[in-house]
C-alpha cells in the first residue's frame, strides 16, 4: 500500500510540477471554406452591373502544440469578375477551428463567418459591366473572438481579418492552483517517510508488541456456544 501510495505522490509532483512550469498541450487543425462548404463565394459588387466571385483556401492538419499559439488560416487564392445574373454562389466564408485540450483529451469547435467588399481602383465604368478594371478585395469577419473550456483549461481565440488565428491558453479559475497540487504532493510523500522514519526508530521490543497486536486482531474470537450441560 505504501509504495503504491508513494508512486501517486510521484505522478501528482509531476503532474503539479508540469503545470508549475506553464505548459499546457493541446492539438489544433483549421479549414477554410465557402460557407456552404465549396471554395467559392461571392466577393461584392463594385456596382451594380459587377459581381466578383474569389475562392479561399487553406488549413492546418492536426498540429500538437504547448501554450500559447499563433497559425495562418488560408485566405483568398482566386478571383475574377462576371455579371450579376451568375449570382448563385454562397455569400459568405468560413474559418473552422478544431481544438483538442491535451490533459483531459476533450475536444471542441469554433466556427468563425466573414465576408467580403470589393471596390474598383479606377473611376467607376460609366455604363454597363466591365470585366477589365482592376478591383481590390476587402474580407472581413463578422466576430473575431470566441472561447472554448476544456478540462481545466480555457482557450482564447482571435481571428483577423488577414486570416490568422492566435489562440491564447489559461488555467480555469476552479482549476487547482499548481501550489496547492505541489504541496498536495509533498504532505503525502512527507506522511509516508514519516511512517517509515518511525518504525525504523522503534526499539525492537515495540516492534514485536507491534507485530504481536496486529497477528492478534487478525485471529478470529472463539464463540461460546454452550449453554450448560446437556
Amino acid at each position: 500500500m505504501s509504495r503504491r501510495l508513494a508512486c501517486a505522490a510521484v505522478l501528482l509532483l509531476a503532474s503539479a510540477a508540469q503545470s508549475w512550469a506553464g505548459i499546457i498541450t493541446w492539438q489544433y487543425s483549421s479549414t477554410l471554406t465557402a460557407s456552404d462548404g465549396t471554395d467559392t463565394f461571392t466577393a461584392g459588387s463594385p456596382d451594380l452591373h459587377t459581381l466578383v466571385l474569389a475562392t479561399v483556401g487553406g488549413g492546418n492538419p492536426l498540429t500538437p502544440t504547448s501554450g500559447n499559439q499563433s497559425f495562418g488560416l488560408g485566405g483568398i487564392t482566386g478571383s475574377w469578375m462576371v455579371t450579376p445574373d451568375q449570382w448563385w454562389y454562397a455569400e459568405q466564408f468560413k474559418a473552422t477551428i478544431h481544438i483538442t485540450d491535451g490533459a483531459s483529451g476533450l475536444p471542441g469547435t469554433l466556427t468563425f463567418f466573414g465576408d467580403a467588399t470589393s471596390s474598383f481602383n479606377t473611376d467607376l465604368p460609366l455604363e454597363g459591366p466591365r470585366t477589365d478594371f482592376s478591383y481590390t478585395i476587402q474580407p472581413s469577419f463578422t466576430k473575431h473572438d470566441d472561447f472554448l473550456d476544456l478540462g481545466h483549461h480555457r482557450f482564447d481565440v482571435h481571428v483577423g481579418d488577414d486570416f490568422d488565428a492566435t489562440v491564447t491558453v489559461s488555467e480555469l479559475p476552479n482549476a487547482p492552483e499548481p501550489a496547492t497540487l505541489v504541496l498536495a504532493g509533498v504532505g503525502v510523500a512527507g506522511a509516508l517517510l514519516a511512517r517509515r522514519l518511525r518504525f525504523a526508530l522503534a526499539s525492537p521490543s515495540r516492534r514485536a508488541r507491534n507485530a504481536s497486536t496486529e497477528v492478534t486482531s487478525r485471529v478470529p474470537t472463539r464463540l461460546n456456544t454452550s449453554f450448560g450441560p446437556g
